[in-house]
């Protein structure tokens, strides 16, 4: 079952995520944006749920670590390439609406 939460989660948050980039009026983008954080929320317990399942009690905290610091990466990442972009045109689209679909 976690398994497919996770993959349930992750495809949401995708196609949400997608969808804002797409979005025309503020009220339409706040519903998206609560449930794309609905959809992300679910991943994070999941993963770790995942993994205590899967890796043997003395390997988890390191498995731990491992899914943290890729969080914490991939923040990093988006935060450095979305910013720089969000108020720039792109091929004639907005920054931000290009940075909704390259996340």
């Amino acid at each position: 079952p976690s398994k497919w939460v996770l993959v349930f989660g992750s495809a949401a948050w995708s196609i949400l995520t997608f969808l804002l980039a797409c979005v025309t009026n503020f009220w339409h983008m706040i519903v998206l944006r609560t449930l794309n954080g609905i959809a992300l929320a679910t991943l994070m317990p999941v993963s770790q749920a995942v993994i205590a399942q899967m890796i043997q009690p003395q390997e988890r905290g390191a498995y731990f670590g491992y899914c943290g610091a890729a969080l914490m990466l991939g923040i990093l990442v988006c935060s450095l390439g979305a910013t720089p972009i969000s108020n720039e045109r792109i091929f004639g689209h907005d920054g931000w609406r290009v940075a909704f679909v390259a996340v």
